[in-house]
């Protein structure tokens, strides 16, 4: 049965923002080649994944990070 809660959510999926080396830090270096790689490409961070520009997340470093409430008045309508 689900717990109530004593408020409203609006997303809970797991958005969060991990520094640059939260994969590659504790890395095995025999591994290190296979992970995710930063690259200063045009004046931007880039990941680097499998030796290709990764364009899916267009600013992956999520800089800046938008304001709790930011988007409030967009949804509103």
């Amino acid at each position: 049965m689900p717990a109530e809660l004593p408020f409203r959510f609006f997303d809970c999926d797991n958005h969060y923002y991990e520094a640059e080396d939260a994969f590659t830090r504790h890395i095995d270096p025999k591994l290190k080649k296979r992970a995710i790689q930063w690259a200063q490409l045009d004046g931007k961070q880039r990941l680097i994944v499998g030796g290709r520009v990764n364009r899916f997340i267009p600013n992956p470093t999520f800089d800046p990070v938008g304001k709790p409430g930011a988007l409030d008045e967009y949804f509103r309508g």
